[in-house]
Parts: structure tokens; C-alpha cells; sequence
């Protein structure tokens, strides 16, 4: 075999495949041979038929057949001739083969860009720093103590803002009942917004057993356009009536939630906060890092990459649109409606993956088998009862082996960056531009049965 390769741009290449004669008609006849056991041909039985009838009769598709075949046999050996990395599918031009010459065919695939990272030390970004302040603290233990809540029975008084009511609701519009307007066993914590305007105030002083009327108005911009500005009459039945009473900030409530006083909860709550912060500081400097790397770094992206990063983010979302319980008109559109940002966040996952993996091998940073497999073992360890379900297959294997030496080129670039800390308001800037450009489109499920007052 005989190749002639040609770049036809940075990431284009053309292969011309040439197949020897002697290689050609040893193909040529084997098919022959296949095709004349299976022919039907008349006065003859199947594998009695002389060669040469076969051949004059079925000579378009052995010929066709033989081509398919040589070329599926050569095809990876001639792309190996580029030295080049192939991505996507290649285009063929084929040719018949033919007894007695040589058969010709032509590939051309993209394949990665080749370059040199440049100007990637000393590189001078910010990020806030991962001090825990004391005001997150307070808060996160405040959070606890709010979760811990416990809901009792309101006795001897009536309903007041931050209680929580337990109502059946049957609401009517025009003077006449609506359906999605019903909804028996609704809870609704007064005070929380949760209710169009108007109707949480309007239950401020209820008691159990009554019946409240409530008068709203439906927003002009409702999700339900059938009822958007119109007024609507609901009677509240009100058979339950809650407040939640919250926990002190003791011993006891530090115990009652695991831990052995309020000194190691609190010591578990700056932990918990100070890892959140490393994890937003290293997430912030992995962005800009590599932001001002690939701006240094100017290589043209393969389209094909692209497209099969964007193919695979459409069928993340329309696995998440219908687990939601969209049906697949309604994800589409709404996958289409954001067509946009899924090309530009393809594009941008694809370039950085480029950039990292031609790095990594620039510098040489290679995550060898013992280090995977001390990673995979904390890993399933981590996992609990699902680590089993991890890494079962060589494919999953291969791509934690990839992220480790994402990550090992990111921790290089990092450390020869200059870093000084941030005003946290110029990391969540920072934060809101990057995730404009890459955060994937995030699903809206308005439900349709249980319109209420909602």
C-alpha cells in the first residue's frame, strides 16, 4: 500500500491511498467466490455456476463489495501514515476495484490542531481568598438550627406571618369553579411569597375549622394565559395550623445532630465553609487561567469536535427535559431556543480541552497507572455502597485518567501564575461573565395540574 499525504489547512488532512493489483484481485476473487455460493442462478445449482457467468452478471457488486472491503482493511493503517490525530468521521472518495490494476481511494479528515502553549508562567490573575469570614459561620449555624426546626400544633391563637396553614382550596373564576384552582391538603407558609400577591395576607388571622374567602388577581404575565389579569374568588377551607419552633444554639442541639458539643459544631461549619471556599477559589483561577492562556494561544478549533460536543449536551438535556416530564416536541423546542449558547459553550469546552491536552504532553505530564488506581480506590471508598458502580470498565478508567492530567496541567499553570486575593465582589463578576459563556442552559417545568395560587 502507497500513501500520499497532503494538509490541506491546520486541521484538514487528505490522504491518497493506493492498493497494489496482486492485493486487488486477491480481494476480488474471495468476493467472487462468497457471492457465487450464495447466487441463484437458473439451470444452475447455488456454487455450480461457472465464474465467469457469475462475474458478468454480478461484476458491479463483487467489484463494490471488494472496494468496501479494502478500503475498511487500509483505511486505519493510512490515517496512522498522517502522524496526526483523527477526530470525527472521515469522508472517502472511492474508486472500483478492478482485476488485474490497482485500486486508488482518497480520505480526508480533521484532526487535532499542533501547536506550542506560549507565555503560560508568571501569568497574573486574582481570586478571593479562602478564609472562612465570622458572619458565614453564624449563618451556616443559624441555617442548621433552622433545618432542625421542629413543626407543632398552634393552640389558642390565630393565624400570624410565619406560620404555616394546611388549606383546601376550591377557587372559581368569572363565578364559575376551575379545576386546576382545586387543591386539597396545600401548605402554605404566610409570609413566604410563595402565592400570587395579595393572597397570603388576606389569611393573617385565620383559625382552624374556618372557611376564609380570599379575592386576588392573577398577574398579567401568569404562566397560564387563559387566566393572566383575571380575578379569581377561593374558599380556604383551613384544617391545620403549624409554627416551627427552632432549636438553641447548645450542647444539646449539637448533640441531638451528632456532634459532641457546640465547640466541634461550630469547628464543623468552618471546615464544611472553608472547603466551599477553596473549591469557588480554585474554580475561579482554573477559569481565568486558562481564559488567558487561550487568548495567548490563538489555533483553530475542529468543527468536528464541536458538533460532537454539542450532540452529546443536547442528549444531556433531553434526558434531563423529559425526567422532568417534558415530551420530546416540548424539549426540543426548548433545546433549539438555546441552540446559541449550546454552540459557543461546545466551542469553548472543546478549545479548552485542546489546550490542556497539547500542554500536558508539552510538559510532559503523564498520570501513570499506580497513581489512577490509588485515585480509583479513595474514590469507590468515597462512594459508599455505590463505589461498586464506579470504574466497572476500561472506558471509565481511561477517563478519570484524562481529568487527573487536566488537572495536573491546570495545578502547573497555577503555580507559576502571580496570585494576589480578590474583593469577593470582583470574583462574583468574574463568576457570572465565565458562566455565561459555559454554564449549560437550565430547565423551566411550570405545572400544569396544580395552577392554585401559585
Amino acid at each position: 500500500m502507497k500513501t500520499s499525504v497532503k494538509m490541506l489547512d491546520d486541521i484538514e488532512v487528505q490522504v491518497e491511498v493506493q492498493i497494489p493489483a496482486l492485493d486487488v484481485d486477491k480481494e476480488y476473487q474471495r468476493q467472487l467466490g462468497r457471492l457465487r455460493k450464495q447466487a441463484r442462478i437458473k439451470g444452475f445449482r447455488p456454487g455450480k455456476a461457472p465464474r465467469s457467468l457469475v462475474k458478468r452478471i454480478y461484476g458491479a457488486q463483487i467489484a463494490s463489495e471488494a472496494s468496501r472491503q479494502l478500503i475498511g482493511d487500509t483505511m486505519s493503517e493510512a490515517l496512522k501514515k498522517t502522524g496526526k490525530t483523527p477526530v470525527g468521521e472521515p469522508s472517502i472518495e472511492p474508486s472500483l476495484a478492478q482485476e488485474g490494476e490497482p485500486m486508488s481511494y482518497t480520505i480526508r479528515v480533521q484532526v487535532k490542531p499542533e501547536f506550542e502553549v506560549v507565555d503560560w508562567q508568571g501569568i497574573e490573575v486574582s481570586a478571593p481568598s479562602a478564609s472562612v469570614a465570622s458572619e458565614a459561620i453564624e449563618a451556616s449555624l443559624e441555617q442548621r438550627r433552622m433545618s432542625n426546626a421542629e413543626r407543632v400544633p398552634v393552640e389558642g391563637r390565630a393565624t400570624d406571618t410565619g406560620d404555616t396553614l394546611i388549606l383546601d382550596l376550591l377557587g372559581s373564576v368569572d363565578g364559575e369553579a376551575d379545576e386546576r384552582l382545586t387543591t386539597p391538603g396545600l401548605e402554605v407558609k404566610i409570609g413566604s411569597g410563595t402565592l400570587i400577591p395579595g393572597f397570603e395576607d388576606q389569611l393573617i388571622g385565620a383559625l382552624v375549622g374556618e372557611t376564609r374567602k380570599v379575592e386576588v388577581t392573577f398577574p398579567e404575565d401568569y404562566h397560564a394565559e387563559d387566566l393572566a389579569g383575571k380575578a379569581a374568588s377561593f374558599d380556604c377551607d383551613v384544617t391545620g395550623l403549624f409554627s416551627e419552633e427552632v432549636p438553641d444554639l447548645d450542647d444539646d442541639f449539637a448533640m441531638d445532630i451528632g456532634f459532641d458539643n457546640v465547640a466541634a459544631l461550630r469547628a464543623d461549619a468552618e471546615g464544611q465553609l472553608s472547603k466551599e471556599q477553596e473549591l469557588r477559589r480554585r474554580q475561579i483561577l482554573e477559569d481565568k487561567v486558562v481564559e488567558i492562556v487561550m487568548e495567548r494561544n490563538t489555533f483553530t478549533t475542529p468543527t468536528a469536535m464541536v458538533q460532537m460536543q454539542m450532540d452529546a449536551q443536547v442528549r444531556r438535556m433531553m434526558s434531563l427535559f423529559r425526567a422532568q416530564g417534558m415530551d420530546a416536541q416540548e424539549a426540543m423546542k426548548m433545546i433549539e431556543g438555546n441552540s446559541q449558547d449550546i454552540t459557543s459553550g461546545a466551542e469553548r469546552a472543546v478549545r479548552r480541552y485542546l489546550l490542556l491536552d497539547i500542554f500536558a504532553a508539552q510538559e510532559k505530564i503523564e498520570i501513570d497507572d499506580d497513581v489512577l488506581n490509588e485515585e480509583i480506590l479513595q474514590r469507590v471508598q468515597g462512594a459508599g455502597a455505590y463505589g461498586a458502580q464506579l470504574f466497572e470498565n476500561e472506558e471509565q478508567k481511561e477517563g478519570l485518567r484524562l481529568e487527573m492530567r487536566e488537572n495536573a496541567a491546570l495545578d502547573l499553570i497555577i503555580e507559576h501564575a502571580k496570585i494576589s486575593d480578590a474583593e469577593d465582589s470582583e470574583s462574583v463578576e468574574s463568576d457570572e461573565s465565565t458562566a455565561s459563556e459555559t454554564s449549560e442552559p437550565e430547565a423551566t417545568n411550570e405545572t400544569e395540574n396544580d395552577e392554585s395560587a401559585e
